[in-house]
């Protein structure tokens, strides 16, 4: 039983951020059909995604933003394949190759950090909350 609550006191900061992710996937969504009563839209709609999707000028942005990853994520995979061939073959794990052997490892906590960073910043889930509950003054009202 007390292994049981251990375990799940490990998984409290898992649970933790994958909550505020979850929290502020659904705001954005929330947001995207037009529902901010801080600027007086109360009443959700597509219009807002009809008139993106139908601008010949985002359809090309997309487009270009679709080649750029799928010529990145081949390039990626083709030199991925040939550096993991090169590090099987070398079979010493010392100085440059233990790094780029270590570099997969460190890019999830690298994006973890950007995540903290984002969440902490002014435009960030704790600001938002704070300034709800009256703990920071508005600053955008121009006198």
């Amino acid at each position: 039983m007390k292994k049981k609550v251990h375990l799940l006191l490990l998984l409290l900061p898992f649970l933790g951020i994958t909550g505020l992710v979850l929290v502020s996937v659904w705001n954005v969504a929330v947001q995207s059909l037009g529902y901010i009563p801080a600027f007086g839209l109360t009443k959700p709609t597509l219009r807002y995604y009809a008139a993106v999707f139908t601008n010949p000028d985002f359809l090309s942005s997309v487009l270009v933003s679709l080649r750029i990853a799928w010529w990145s994520a081949v390039f990626a995979c083709i030199l991925g394949v040939a550096l993991s061939m090169a590090l099987i073959k070398c079979r010493k794990a010392r100085g440059a190759t233990l790094y780029a052997i270590r570099l997969p490892i460190l890019v999830p906590h690298a994006v973890v950090a950007v995540f903290v960073i984002q969440i902490l910043s002014q435009t960030g889930l704790v600001a938002r909350v704070a300034h709800m509950l009256g703990l920071l003054e508005d600053y955008t009202a121009f006198p």
